[in-house]
């Protein structure tokens, strides 16, 4: 496999050769796809498998959030793939976790030499449970592209 953070082209054939496959109704929509982003994250305590996740995303995906440090300055923070699963086995070894989607606020869209571009605003929350007390609860914006054939995420941030 090409290291997936050089520069890249790949059609879809190429870049569905490059991650696992993806179920159809994951990569429909914009919708489907956030949805199923965080669906692919859920498990109980113990192994899990990064296949789904995986399957929704260019292999570069970005993740990116902002937090607060112990001084009270704002950081930002960034999260390749590779690291990013890291950090889900890691919170599998420890507890369960599962999130949701929670409302769609806005989908923006265009049309892009064969394919589309999206932004995504939507709504979530996490817990250790499925139906635990919320430990995380936000807004997030995800950036995807349509590549003629299926919507993939490009970056997730929140």
């Amino acid at each position: 496999m090409a290291d997936a953070h050089a520069a890249w082209s790949r059609t879809n054939r190429e870049l569905e050769e490059w991650v696992p496959k993806a179920r159809a109704e994951d990569v429909a929509s914009p919708e489907a796809i956030v949805t199923a982003l965080h669906d692919s994250v859920n498990g109980p305590k113990g192994a899990w498998n990064s296949d789904r996740l995986r399957s929704l995303c260019v292999p570069n995906v970005l993740f990116a959030c902002l937090t607060v440090n112990e001084d009270g300055e704002t950081t930002v923070n960034n999260c390749p793939l590779d690291d990013f699963i890291r950090l889900v086995e890691e919170k599998h070894a420890e507890s369960g976790w599962y999130e949701r989607t929670t409302e769609i606020v806005s989908v923006s869209t265009v049309a892009k030499k064969g394919g589309a571009l999206a932004v995504v605003h939507y709504a979530g929350e996490a817990s250790s449970t499925p139906d635990g007390m919320l430990e995380e609860q936000g807004e997030t914006q995800a950036i995807l592209m349509h590549d003629g054939v299926r919507w993939w995420v490009v970056a997730d941030t929140w």
